[in-house]
């Protein structure tokens, strides 16, 4: 947030001029008009100065989620297979499907499955024998981000997201390696590293989208800092906010359907959602203070954030968390020092954050309830922008150990650590595809 500082200079005492009645008439006169000189040379130098600074800070969230699966029997296929159940029952997607007849399901992720039917899958299928009650089903199908799709035999093929090389998921992040921030996608190993943007702006602080097929960012290629969205590869860039105020910190919800921003357009750092596609925007936190770095929860119905509403900005932030409309918010941490880059893990039972508590910027985690604090790093440098991989074993971070800032990552318990990036330049905000 920008801040400014007057200093002012005291105003000059006044100056007096006398003169006897011996003194010549044109004495008096240089007298007077030196007088007059040192008088305007005062008040010059006594105009009030004012000195503006302008602060930029960056930030880092990402974007997990939770694929709850009810297993009775697990198949595991690399080839097409024929599963055959004496039931009719239904196909759990965005909606409730009643599908009566054979049907041809393809699936990437794990599926409650539950029809007779020919499975087309390339990963784990979880086949359900036992009928599902309506009302159980209702309320799952509604809240769950993973579906899946059916269409009638044949089927056609389905494109793959664009972020994966195989079945490893990769790690987007912006570089000042070409002079400017960029977005840049890597894999997990840190090799294979794609260039997604190339201008003369920022490009920064990017989120993927919960199908991997979308990445969301900030730019201020128009001038000011907005939220943009572009496919996977780089193209098809979209502006999704346009005002004149800063927006960051964008967030994917799971159903792939609104995404989280901060904004200034209020005059303050505020939490605000849209839909994917820029429109509805509406406003979830409204006080003085500093809200930011939104960060959905895995089951879509929880927002953590940092805020510095009960301290100093830049001194005293913590993590909160609030209901996904906005009510309901909660304090998680509570101290002196700077809490901030809440990160859920994929199950949704803790939050990874950066802390300046012992003195420098370490990583920590504690449960979705703010206890069990545990510190995963401790050294004398910068460690920061923590992000969970998709399966929970790993958090990717950034790092100035090696003397500037870069891609590292961890086991989930802080062993483990890796470097991915080393080169000159700055290396920020890594954020783990689904």
């Amino acid at each position: 947030m920008p801040t400014e500082g007057t200093r002012n200079v005291t105003e000059p005492s006044e100056t007096r001029l006398s003169f006897g009645n011996t003194r010549s008439f044109a004495a008096v006169c240089a007298t007077v008009f030196v007088a007059f000189l040192i008088a305007a040379a005062m008040a010059c130098a006594n105009e009030p100065v004012v000195e503006t600074v302008i602060v930029e800070y960056e930030t880092q969230v990402m974007v997990d989620r939770e694929v709850e699966v009810i297993v009775e029997q697990t198949v595991l296929v690399e080839k097409e297979i024929t599963v055959e159940v004496p039931v009719i029952h239904t196909v759990v997607r965005q909606k409730e499907v009643e599908v009566p007849v054979l049907q041809t399901v393809i699936v990437e992720k794990e599926v409650i499955v539950k029809v007779v039917e020919t499975v087309v899958v390339e990963k784990e299928v979880a086949v359900v024998q036992a009928p599902m009650d309506e009302a159980t089903a209702r309320p799952d199908s509604a809240q769950r981000a993973a579906t899946a799709t059916w269409t009638p035999t044949p089927t056609p093929e389905r494109a793959k997201p664009t972020p994966t090389v195989g079945d490893q998921p990769r790690i987007a992040f912006h570089s000042l390696r070409d002079g400017d921030r960029e977005i840049y996608v890597m894999n997990a190993d840190g090799g294979g590293v794609v260039q997604l943007t190339d201008n003369g702006a920022w490009d920064w602080l990017a989120s993927w989208s919960p199908d991997g097929n979308r990445i969301a960012f900030v730019s201020n290629r128009d001038g000011d800092f907005e939220i943009y969205v572009m496919n996977a590869d780089g193209g098809g860039v979209v502006k999704l906010t346009d005002d004149d105020a800063s927006d960051r910190n964008p967030n994917w919800s799971p159903d792939d359907r609104r995404i989280a921003f901060a904004s200034l357009r209020d005059g303050d750092f505020e939490i605000y959602v849209m839909n994917a596609d820029g429109s509805g925007v509406v406003q979830l936190t409204d006080d003085g203070a500093w809200d930011s770095e939104p960060s959905w929860s895995p089951d879509g119905r929880r927002i953590a954030f940092s805020s510095d509403r009960d301290g100093e900005f830049y001194v005293d932030a913590d993590i909160y968390v609030m209901n996904a409309d906005g009510s309901g918010v909660v304090q998680l941490t509570d101290n002196d020092a700077w809490d901030r880059l809440p990160s859920w893990s994929p199950d949704g039972r803790r939050i990874a954050f950066s802390s300046d508590r012992d003195g420098d910027q370490e990583i920590y985690v504690m449960n979705a309830d703010g206890s069990g604090v545990v510190r995963l790093t401790d050294n004398s440098h910068f460690d920061a922008f923590p992000s969970w991989s998709p399966d929970g074993r790993r958090i990717a971070l950034v790092s100035d150990r090696d003397g500037d800032y870069d891609i590292y990552v961890m086991n989930a318990d802080g062993s483990g650590v890796a470097q991915l990036t080393d080169n000159d330049s700055d290396d920020w905000g890594p954020i783990w595809s689904p």
